[in-house]
């Protein structure tokens, strides 16, 4: 087995049964005027319910089955209602105190308990999905043209295991990909670590959705989503973020 870049005993991409972190303490707000704490974005304006993306040309990366989308036409067309949106998800990915990469092998429900013992709740699909894409309903949080080099995926098939059968660890620092930025400032929502969303619509067991994909090709794009895993499945892959209700602004009196 490859070392692990984990802290040594707790849970990890090596170590599945390692213990759970505790959850990271909230830093608190800037002043009495900002809506989210201060690792947290601000996500403010109009959803598109129904958006219109139509691809231009596709790629196969090297050392891959799967086609996926090299870039799609601009702008989006939306055809789905509109809805105003206010809320506060987390910059970055989960990464707890004393990990220096962001947490994996953590299921739905550990997930929203650690969200939970911050203040804090996991994200609705529909609140990841718009502080990827932004009011411009962008395929990528970065535009309309697929780019590996802002984000960490598109990694070959050939590098998912190494030469024992154990998945190599290709997460990349939280705060490392400064590109990898959506129009709201929200780091790294495709690709890295797959991220836990809530899916209010479906029965409990299986209101766990996953957004954004990982180091792989896959669903690196804001409005793909994979919806077969039960709430109790943890991965290698699997990660997460928060988010929560914008304060009100409290006026000096």
């Amino acid at each position: 087995m490859p070392p692990s870049r984990d802290p040594r005993g707790m849970r990890s991409l090596n170590d599945p049964m390692g213990k759970l972190p505790k959850a990271n303490k909230s830093p608190g707000y800037a002043d009495e005027s900002a809506a989210c704490p201060k690792d947290m974005q601000h996500i403010s304006g109009v959803r598109c319910g129904k958006p219109v993306q139509r691809c231009l040309r596709y790629i196969n990366p090297p050392g891959t089955k799967q086609k996926s989308c090299a870039e799609f036409a601009a702008p989006t067309r939306c055809e789905g209602a509109r809805r105003k949106m206010s809320y506060c998800i987390d910059r970055y990915e989960y990464t707890p105190a004393g990990y220096e990469f962001p947490l994996t092998h953590v299921a739905w429900p550990e997930a929203q308990n650690l969200c939970r013992a911050m203040g804090r709740r996991l994200c609705l699909e529909e609140e990841w999905e718009f502080a990827c894409e932004g009011t411009e309903a962008l395929p990528y949080p970065y535009g309309y043209k697929r780019d590996a080099e802002a984000c960490n995926h598109d990694r070959p098939e050939i590098e998912l295991v190494n030469s024992t059968h154990h998945f190599i660890d290709h997460r990349r620092k939280a705060d490392g990909l400064p590109r990898c930025k959506s129009p709201f400032g929200v780091y790294n929502l495709v690709g890295n670590v797959d991220e836990w969303t809530t899916r209010t619509s479906r029965k409990p067991g299986w209101r766990s959705i996953l957004r954004g994909g990982w180091w792989l090709v896959g669903r690196n794009r804001c409005r793909a989503a994979t919806d077969n895993h039960s709430e109790q499945y943890a991965g290698p892959q699997t990660g997460f973020r928060c988010c929560m209700a914008a304060r009100a602004s409290k006026k000096a009196g």
